[in-house]
């Protein structure tokens, strides 16, 4: 599978996630990230969920 850049990703990509469920449009709305990390920091999704898709996006 390949990996998905939060920052270009689109929604329907992003809610492809395995584990992640709906999370697209919130992840888009907290555009741009400078890092994966920032999904916590900006409180976009809860540590379970982070958890499960981390591995699955990256930040270019």
């Amino acid at each position: 599978m390949a990996v998905i850049d939060l920052n270009t990703g689109s929604v329907s990509e992003l809610n492809a996630l395995r584990g992640g469920g709906m999370i697209g449009r919130a992840i888009a709305q907290k555009r741009p990230y400078a890092s994966v990390g920032e999904l916590l920091s900006k409180r976009v999704l809860s540590r379970a969920v982070y958890e499960r898709i981390k591995d699955q996006v990256t930040v270019r």
